[in-house]
């Protein structure tokens, strides 16, 4: 028989130590409701008590007739006997006397009759009389007094070993929740061993990235949004001359002072923008370095946190296009001077363009295509047969978009010779070109393909890994915190009301048990509704969310939701507004349970006691909207976009107990049935939460 590999087992172990403690807290719960149930079980004491009054004013009215009391006196005790006889006969009490104790009230009750109207004689001498009929009655009465406490005595004593016996297995029961609480600790304490060593494993990646941006020989330096230093490598310390402890940690513009219209300035605050940026070639000041920048913004979640600034020396390849710049100036005038030798200088000047590694396109003064590399057509993925000779250089532009960013009717300004614009071009299958235009003073132009995708590349994956990093950082520190602030309480409670039950098994009453099991009942409820608010939010990750969708009654589930918090909260009040929804909506009735009562019990906890939660149901444009309001503390604006990022909870939610998940995965049910939940609030007015899912009959495409 094959062995489980080692993650599935622990899956099967944890999963057999929830199903144990969901079990065990089942049958103790069902052991105290039978506990219950016999302490409340049957009333005879009422029974016993209605027969000793009965007998009691027989005994009165012969008193009463003996000592030849006045005529209203009697009539009052016949009166007040026959009541007592009336609730024997045909009150609840009647219900449960014994067989034998039916004739004996009929015939006490015949004889009473019997003296009605002797009793109403003024003077009437009836005490032997009423002695003589009503003393048997008396008699019979006592014995059948006797025989309900006897009776009585053996059911109480019955119903107390019952309860003893309900207790010892409710203890039981609590040892085996409390064991199985404890393996699942255990579980949990080893699932944060493994990421404590994922976390090591991410710092050494996290050190070899270092070591690979030490090594690549450019200057590299990291900022965030407000333009705080995060890396200064050892190539920047090189080129500028400052270590890595003098900038990093500072603000850039502290360390250095550029003014506002600079072009580092505009190439930080553009970066931070989103645009990715390059400075051209220039002279290091107070150097013989030429050296050339790239900025790139980094985003995490389409949001800007930041930016990566790429510094290249290029002294050695600036003083060689300075050389390539003099051969071609020198080529040009050659060219020039020498009309009759055109086509072979034309000849050679192809031959030179086609063997370098970048793309060139060479035009004439009126903007025509004279002649371009196969380079230039495959950097741009050319499918138009753009680049043929005589093609102008607008079309060229058009067709790559560059249209915009390169003025290429414009004029040379006077007094210039040349004219040189850059841009970065993104071709579709995800390469990125450094474009350059060159424009002489004569009309002549020279478009320019270079390959920049390994340095695009490069900074994209820096991007990444930091923003991975701090998201797995601040998922640890969040479920580490959750983990020790919200298990442990409602393991406490449950630990020392068993523990105070056993101490006092024998000496607590009736009422003490129910307090102290009610507090168990709630604390295990809480703690197993922490579990499986983090299961749920694991199986979404990993979409394993059972999804079956079938016709509902929205307003339904809306109401059985609000009868089960009732029974939580017995003095709350909702206000249904129901009669707008579809009959049907095609929805997972028990995921949809899940987040309508995520949102009743948010609006629950929030508010004062004293206020009602108002559920309103509508159509708007095909969506059907549930909308639950309540009169509660509200949630700053600010906070409420991060109200469904998981573990996040508002800052006016201190004091109330909560674990910032049940939001989360109430989102993200609703978006899986093709819906969204939006938060409207105000700080000390109260907060909307609106549930809104397509009208749609068609089924929804389950996913396992």
């Amino acid at each position: 028989m094959s062995r489980l590999p080692g993650d599935r087992r622990e899956i099967l172990a944890t999963g057999i130590a929830i199903a144990t403690f969901t079990a065990l807290l089942v049958l103790s719960l069902f052991e105290l409701v039978e506990t219950q149930r016999t302490l409340v079980a049957g009333n005879d004491e009422n029974r016993l008590w209605t027969i000793v009054q009965a007998q009691s004013e027989l005994q009165k009215l012969v008193i009463a007739t003996a000592t030849e009391q006045d005529v209203e006196t009697r009539q009052l005790r016949f009166d007040i006997a026959i009541s007592r006889f009336d609730l024997l006969q045909w009150g609840s009490v009647a219900r449960r006397l014994p067989p034998e104790g039916i004739p004996v009230v009929e015939k006490a009750r015949a004889d009473l009759m019997s003296l009605e109207a002797d009793i109403a004689v003024p003077g009437a001498d009836i005490g032997d009389r009423a002695n003589a009929l009503l003393s048997p009655s008396i008699e019979a009465l006592r014995d059948l007094a006797n025989a309900v406490m006897v009776q009585e005595n053996n059911r109480s004593g019955a119903r107390r070993e019952m309860f003893r016996n309900g207790v010892v297995r409710v203890i039981i029961f609590t040892f085996g929740v409390m064991a199985s609480g404890l393996f699942l600790i255990t579980r949990l304490l080893s699932s944060l061993q493994k990421l404590t060593n994922a976390d090591e494993k991410l710092r050494k990646e996290k050190d070899f990235l270092q070591l690979l941006i030490e090594a690549s020989g450019d200057g590299i330096v990291a900022f965030d949004k407000d333009f705080n230093c995060t890396h200064w490598n050892s190539g920047n310390a090189l080129i500028y001359g400052k270590a890595a402890e003098e900038v990093i940690g500072r603000n850039l513009f502290d360390v250095f002072p550029f003014p506002d219209d600079h072009d580092v300035s505009i190439m930080l605050h553009k970066t931070v923008n989103g645009e990715s940026q390059r400075i051209a070639e220039h002279r290091l000041p107070g150097s013989d370095r030429f050296l050339e920048k790239y900025g790139f913004p980094v985003q995490s979640d389409g949001i800007v946190i930041g930016g990566v600034i790429i510094t290249r020396d290029v002294t050695q390849r600036h003083l060689t296009h300075l050389e390539l710049v003099g051969h071609r100036t020198r080529l040009e005038e050659l060219v020039t001077e020498r009309t009759t030798t055109l086509n072979q200088t034309e000849r050679q000047l192809r031959s030179a363009i086609q063997s370098a590694p970048d793309g060139f396109a060479a035009f004439d003064a009126s903007g025509a295509l004279i002649v371009a590399n196969e380079q230039a057509s495959l950097l741009v993925k050319d499918e138009k047969a753009s680049f043929q000779p005589g093609t102008p250089l607008s079309h060229i532009l058009a067709n790559a978009g560059l249209t915009e960013r390169l003025h290429s009717g414009s004029p040379v300004e006077p007094g210039t010779d040349v004219r040189i614009e850059t841009t970065e071009l993104k071709i579709e299958d995800g390469s990125w070109l450094l474009v350059t235009l060159r424009q002489a003073a004569d009309g002549t132009s020279v478009l320019r393909f270079a390959d920049i995708t390994a340095y695009k590349r490069a900074a994209e994956t820096l991007a990444n890994a930091l923003a991975h990093e701090q998201h797995l950082r601040q998922l640890h520190t969040d479920f580490v915190s959750m983990v020790s602030h919200q298990f442990r309480t409602p393991l406490a409670i449950i630990d020392s009301g068993a523990q105070r039950m056993a101490r006092r098994s024998g000496e607590m009453t009736p009422e003490e048990v129910e307090t102290r099991t009610s507090k168990i009942r709630a604390a295990a409820t809480r703690l197993a509704g922490l579990v499986q608010a983090t299961l749920d939010a694991a199986r979404m990750d990993a979409g394993q969310m059972d999804f079956r969708p079938q016709d509902c009654n929205l307003s339904q589930l809306v109401r059985d939701v609000c009868d089960r918090q009732n029974e939580l909260n017995p003095n709350r009040a909702f206000n249904l507004h129901l009669e707008n929804l579809p009959k049907t909506i095609h929805c997972d009735p028990m995921l949809m349970d899940q987040v309508i009562e995520n949102m009743i019990s948010n609006a629950l906890k929030y508010s004062p006691a004293e206020t009602q939660v108002d559920i309103c149901g509508t159509v708007l444009s095909g969506q059907a909207a549930l909308t639950v309001s309540d009169r509660g503390v509200g949630i700053p604006a600010d906070e409420i976009p991060k109200l469904f990022n998981r573990f996040f909870r508002a800052s006016t939610a201190t004091g109330v107990e909560g674990t910032g998940i049940g939001l989360h995965v109430a989102r993200q049910i609703a978006l899986l049935h093709g819906g969204n939940i939006t938060i409207e609030s105000v700080v000390g007015r109260g907060t909307s939460a609106i549930l809104t899912l397509p009208v749609d009959t068609h089924p929804v495409e389950v996913l396992q």
